[in-house]
């Protein structure tokens, strides 16, 4: 058949695996590719092809999970002349939907500022205040979670009943909350009245999140038939981008549409389940399993593993990495070599041509050391004419970026930072630092001890602290002397919570007076011409020693042990088991604490970090431009889907990466996965620490097993 110059241009670009999934016939697919393997043009290209062989392209649905990436499609799909067909992500789908059927949810806005987020905050304080909750335990993250997985997982309870189904929720929704319980720190029964409570306050300020409208679509198809009836025939093809990335909601979302019954529906005993349409439209699946890394979002890859099993589904695969060395590819083939989600198979470089050393791996012996190497690394690769925009350093967590940062600064490089938080303005982070100011002598107007007087919480009202502020501007005393003065009129519990603080302050001063101030590095921030090369505190025998004395660390010890800090934050809040710890950021601060001496230097350090990063972005050293000539700092979660010539993938350090408190061991090595893959020309994944096999970390003895050939594959 004869196709426009621009189609048969493009379609004669395909290799023969692409080629294979842009001239697939109608019925049900799933297309495993790998990283670099050029999906989406294959998918356009099949698009392209279907239009140009007569389909109607208003009659194609392409699905995706990323604005960019619906973009990036539709762009493409103009460039070839093909206009007319629905692409778009899963949610502005299901929104369109909610518009065209359902007048009520045209009143509800979408919240875009996180104001459900403040809902729920004011729920839980409110609970608090009648005693429904106890002022700790109450683990708001873990009330976050339970929402979220009701939603992913089709359970629903919606103010006003919209929808009708709202009586067949409840024991479902119990069923969740007592799984949930432990997690939250909350009775199932509690957990349940707060799910019910927070959906009527949402009904009252007409909000709704993007989850929402994927859970309300699905309710709405399966609750009125007819309007199922008009979406399932609005398309005859549909294709799903990303796949791997669905929850239970999504896919059944998308079976829905197509034609097959639904199977949320019946797990959830609703009743007249929707029946299977006499024609199932085509579908076609995309994805890569190995490249699952959203599980904490409940996305499920075993809905798109269970799909490829079934009889009348053909799978196609896309093996030939178009990106990586070969070097590159073997490991990643290697890494995930066995697993049962690995349908793609092996990855096949289309250059074969053998680039020694593309692929490494470095040990260093702290974690300065490490990021000023990466650092230093990327800016001589950068000056070979990649420029800096050639180069990104990844890590699991964004804690472990906060030293690379430091080195940009102190370099006065460019940088771009996708990583969710800031290490320095954390709560937690200020409050370790404000207990050393305190007990080091350093707070002298009194901020600092107003900051941690009630952190953890001590029932000290802030009468209280004022009047202590009064009595030590009129007497000469100290604050916190004068707050010890002023307990004899307060209550037993009072009166013993500031006896602790106290004791615990004097404690910590008596460790900071123990040592001497030596030779520390200091950051450049008040001097930002400055060409003064600092580097990194020496790691011999000695220094070894002196660090095991930090004043500054032990400090920190003694305070999180005596106040139980940890344990509070856990009963507050919660503590984030994904990337952005508040664990970690401890644990990190911990860290540079260690060397120094001396608590003086170390504050000094501190606040000059802080100058210098707010500076960072005043003076343009921060960048957000996409397009800037600027080094990526950045979580793997946030760059997967991108790419870069030269990665360095730093802190793969045992209980960091693999993550000590993961819940899926399988999805870290995917995590790894996805981040050694996103490297065009090298890839260097580095660790500290000792090089004792069983202090390392297992992706770092396994990538050395696969890269020297000596020894075999570990669980």
């Amino acid at each position: 058949m004869r196709y426009p110059p621009a189609v048969a241009e493009y379609l004669a670009t395909l290799n023969a695996e692409q080629l294979r999934v842009a001239v697939a016939a109608e019925g049900p697919y799933v297309v495993s590719a790998c990283p670099g393997s050029g999906k989406t043009r294959a998918v356009v290209a099949r698009i392209a092809r279907l239009v140009c062989d007569g389909l109607a392209p208003q009659h194609i649905l392409a699905m995706t999970f990323t604005r960019s990436a619906a973009a990036e499609m539709s762009s493409r799909l103009e460039q070839l002349g093909i206009c007319g067909a629905r692409v778009g992500t899963i949610h502005s789908v299901c929104r369109e939907l909610l518009a065209k059927e359902t007048a009520m949810l045209n009143e509800y806005t979408l919240d875009q500022r996180n104001r459900l987020g403040i809902e729920l905050r004011r729920l839980m304080s409110s609970y608090r205040k009648r005693n429904k909750l106890p002022r700790f335990g109450a683990d708001r993250e873990g009330v976050e979670k339970f929402i979220s997985a009701c939603k992913a997982n089709g359970i629903c309870y919606i103010d006003g009943d919209p929808f009708g189904l709202n009586i067949h929720a409840p024991d479902h929704l119990m069923r969740e909350a007592s799984r949930w319980s432990s997690a939250a720190g909350i009775p199932a029964s509690t957990l349940f009245e707060f799910y019910n409570d927070l959906e009527r306050n949402r009904g009252s300020v007409q909000l709704m999140d993007f989850d929402d409208m994927l859970l309300w679509a699905w309710t709405l198809l399966i609750a009125d038939e007819q309007t199922l009836n008009e979406w399932r025939n609005k398309w005859s093809v549909v294709i799903v981008d990303e796949a791997q990335d669905s929850n239970s909601v999504q896919w059944d979302l998308a079976c829905l549409l197509v034609g097959y019954p639904s199977v949320l529906r019946s797990a959830r005993e609703l009743p007249n389940p929707p029946k299977e349409s006499d024609r199932h439209h085509s579908v076609m699946v995309v994805g890569d399993l190995g490249q699952s890394i959203y599980g904490f979002r409940h996305a499920s890859p075993e809905l798109m593993l269970r799909f490829s099993k079934q009889p009348d589904v053909t799978l196609l695969t896309l093996p030939t990495n178009y990106r990586s060395t070969p070097e590159i590819c073997n490991a990643g083939t290697k890494l995930i070599e066995g697993k049962e989600w690995n349908i793609v198979g092996e990855i096949k470089p289309f250059n074969t041509t053998p680039v020694p050393g593309s692929m490494r791996v470095e040990a260093h012996t702290s974690p300065d050391y490490e990021v000023a190497a990466a650092v230093q690394k990327c800016m001589e690769l950068a000056a070979d004419g990649g420029g800096l925009r050639s180069c990104a350093i990844l890590a699991r967590m964004s804690a472990s970026l906060h030293l690379a940062e430091i080195e940009c600064i102190r370099k006065r490089i460019k940088y771009v930072k996708m990583a969710p938080g800031s290490f320095l303005t954390a709560t937690e982070v200020q409050t370790v630092i404000n207990y050393l100011r305190v007990a080091g002598g350093y707070d002298v107007t009194g901020q600092a001890l107003r900051w941690i007087v009630n952190r953890p919480y001590r029932y000290i009202s802030n009468q209280t602290i004022d009047n202590a502020s009064h009595a030590a501007a009129n007497s000469g005393i100290s604050m916190l002397d004068a707050l010890v003065d002023g307990s004899r009129d307060m209550s037993f519990r009072q009166r013993q919570t500031i006896r602790t603080l106290y004791d615990l302050l004097v404690g910590l001063n008596e460790i900071a007076r123990e040592t001497d101030t030596p030779q520390v590095p200091k950051l450049p921030a008040d001097d930002p011409d400055s060409e003064d090369e600092e580097t990194p505190p020496n790691t011999d025998s000695d220094e070894l020693s002196r660090i095991a004395v930090s004043a500054p660390a032990r400090m920190i010890s003694k305070m999180l042990k005596e106040t139980h800090y940890l344990d509070e934050l856990r009963r507050e809040e919660g503590l984030h088991t994904h990337d952005e710890s508040k664990e970690l950021l401890l644990a990190e601060l911990q860290r540079i604490a260690e060397m120094f001496r001396d608590v003086g230097e170390f504050l000094g350090y501190i606040d000059a970090l802080q100058i210098a990063v707010k500076r960072a972005g005043t003076d343009g050293l921060r960048t957000t431009k996409e397009d800037s000539d600027a080094l990526t700092l950045s979580t793997i979660h946030r760059f997967k889907g991108l790419e870069r010539d030269h990665i360095r993938v730093v802190d793969v350090v045992k209980g960091r990466f693999p993550h000590a408190r993961s819940r899926s061991y399988d999805e870290e090595l995917r995590l790894f996965y996805v981040a050694i893959t996103r490297a065009r020309k090298t890839c260097t994944v580095s660790y500290s620490g000792g090089d004792d096999e069983g202090d390392m970390s297992d992706f770092v003895v396994r990538l050395r097993e696969i890269l020297h050939g000596d020894g075999p594959c570990k669980s």
